[in-house]
């Protein structure tokens, strides 16, 4: 018989169906063993006749509650591609919402391989921190190499070290003692804090209208 919910009864029922779904199936005996000469299954100590019939019912049931929760899903998957959302990028589909907040969560199919958005945003905080890193240890490398030649040679170590064959100008420029710095015009740690803040605004956004959107719309299953 059909009935009328919400799509948030829906997901709640197919979330109780799976568990139903598992505990049936992990205690269901479809076969057993029993002797030539005994009544009764050595396992289950029923009538044979019994015992099948149990065993088929509880077939049956594990067939119908996955039928169900098809169904359910099939309910679920039309009113997403049906209902749709305004949100700060434009319009979609619940069903869109969903693949897309899915995908920002890192649980796509693809899993966290798809959360383009995250792996940049690590990506640029990472080179940020590397590069800063290779900056201090230069510096100080610089420095005291700096302090050798001037102990050593004075001024004219700048000009031996850059006039060495296989000695590149940046080299010779460290070895004198010249201090380096971050290249960073895109200010990427602040370009990196903003989108952050930009995706999680967003996804509080599709979290949200996907919650109304469930709460408020009727399915027939």
């Amino acid at each position: 018989m059909e009935c009328r919910m919400t799509v948030v009864q829906a997901l709640e029922e197919r979330d109780l169906l799976i568990k139903r779904i598992a505990k049936y199936t992990r205690q269901a005996k479809f076969v057993d063993l029993i002797g030539s000469g005994s009544a009764v299954t050595w396992g289950q100590r029923m009538a044979p006749a019994d015992f099948a019939a149990g065993a088929e019912g509880t077939l049956q049931r594990i067939r119908d509650l996955s039928a169900r929760y098809d169904r359910l899903t099939e309910a679920v998957l039309a009113s997403n591609a049906s209902v749709w959302l305004d949100t700060s990028r434009g319009r979609m589909t619940v069903a869109a919402a969903v693949a897309l907040r899915n995908r920002l969560r890192g649980n796509g199919p693809c899993g966290d391989m798809a959360d383009f958005e995250g792996k940049l945003i690590r990506q640029m905080r990472d080179q940020y921190e590397e590069a800063d890193r290779a900056r201090r240890q230069k510096n100080a490398s610089a420095r005291k190499n700096g302090d050798d030649l001037k102990g050593r040679k004075g001024k004219s170590g700048r000009a031996e070290a850059a006039g060495r064959p296989g000695i590149s100008i940046a080299m010779a420029q460290e070895s004198a003692g010249e201090r380096l710095r971050l290249c960073d015009p895109l200010e990427i740690l602040r370009r990196a804090d903003g989108m952050e803040e930009e995706r999680e605004e967003f996804l509080v956004e599709l979290e949200t209208g996907i919650r109304i959107s469930n709460a408020t719309t009727y399915v027939t299953v």
